[in-house]
């Protein structure tokens, strides 16, 4: 169960319980060579040709992930105004206060969703420029991208809906309570954007087919439309520059064994040269900061305070990751043996 914290002016906190994640699609996009931002730095150092196919890819990737988070915290807070058991949020004046605060980070989540949503638009297009001075092509793209989006009416409408949000003012909702049914929607007021005079045709289409929008379905709706998009887009790039990828992951795997070779050996040194007392577990793993994956922190936390589990586990990442050799790694296990009882 998580919790999410809605504040105003640092006064009133209240915490919603957050029983269930959102009906997303929670995988993700663009696979292929997923640096971080450390490995980001050892492309950047060698910097060939061949890296600026991954390294555009992992920019759209990180464009992509920011629009799922977004998605996923505006799909949180509206599932918590939805929940039959929060009804007395907006059905009881006392609780006023409570129901501002809901549809305040609502508004706020819906300018963070449109924000990133059109962003990725940008960042997709002028990778696609990048690409065609590559003198490569994604096979269908303006064919993929006028039947998925330029005639697409929810496109268009949350396209205006964020220019609306940027030179008209702030998009408000409306809660729809259905007391008989213990249910509440919400629901973007069309009374509030009809003001906006730079509806597109199809934008008008759209408000005309729905009396009443209703912003859950809008915004699954469209993440579920984006993230075929893009998975469809990862298969045409990857086959587009699939020569100058394997060139790419073949230099980097070279490159990364001799870069944290090195790192490694050098704060090895250094453990040895300082830990020469008492030092604690997490000094001691301080060591293997910069070398390893954030992956393997998340995990190496869930492991007991145990220094001669938590030593098995560095070991078995290194040599999986065939970063050291068996030289370090046993410098690495005397250094773990003053912690281990």
């Amino acid at each position: 169960m998580e919790k999410f914290k809605v504040m105003k002016n640092n006064a009133i906190h209240l915490e919603v319980q957050l029983n269930n994640l959102p009906d997303i699609k929670d995988v993700s996009v663009i696979n292929h060579l997923d640096l971080s931002i450390r490995d980001s730095v050892i492309a950047e150092t060698w910097k060939p040709d061949a890296f600026k196919s991954i390294l555009r890819l992992n920019e759209l990737k990180r464009s992509f992930n920011i629009f799922k988070r977004n998605s996923i915290d505006i799909i949180k807070i509206i599932k918590f105004h939805n929940n039959p058991k929060n009804i007395t949020n907006f059905t009881q004046i006392r609780n006023n206060y409570k129901a501002e605060e809901i549809i305040s980070e609502i508004i706020k989540c819906l300018h963070n969703f449109l924000s990133s949503a059109f962003s990725l638009v940008d960042h997709s297009r002028r990778i696609n420029k990048n690409i065609i001075k590559d003198g490569k092509v994604i096979p269908n793209y303006n064919e993929e991208i006028e039947k998925r989006f330029a005639k697409n009416k929810l496109h268009n409408f949350l396209k205006d809906l964020r220019n609306c949000y940027l030179h008209h003012g702030i998009i408000y909702t409306d809660s729809k309570i259905d007391l008989e049914n213990t249910k509440t929607r919400i629901f973007i007021s069309t009374k509030h954007i009809l003001d906006y005079k730079k509806w597109s045709e199809l934008s008008k289409e759209f408000i005309n087919d729905n009396a009443s929008i209703d912003l859950k379905e809008c915004i699954e709706n469209y993440y579920n439309q984006v993230f075929d998009f893009y998975n469809w887009y990862e298969i045409q790039y990857n086959e587009a520059y699939k020569i100058e990828l394997q060139k790419a992951e073949m230099m980097y795997n070279q490159s990364k064994i001799l870069w944290y070779n090195n790192i490694l050996s050098k704060n090895i040194n250094i453990g040895l040269s300082i830990l020469k007392d008492d030092y604690s577990l997490e000094l001691l793993e301080n060591i293997f900061s910069g070398i390893l994956y954030q992956d393997f922190w998340r995990e190496l936390d869930k492991i007991p305070e145990d220094p001669k589990l938590r030593m098995d586990y560095i070991l078995k990442i290194l040599k999986d990751e065939k970063i050291g050799d068996e030289k370090m790694y046993q410098r690495i296990i005397q250094l773990f043996q003053k912690l281990i009882k």
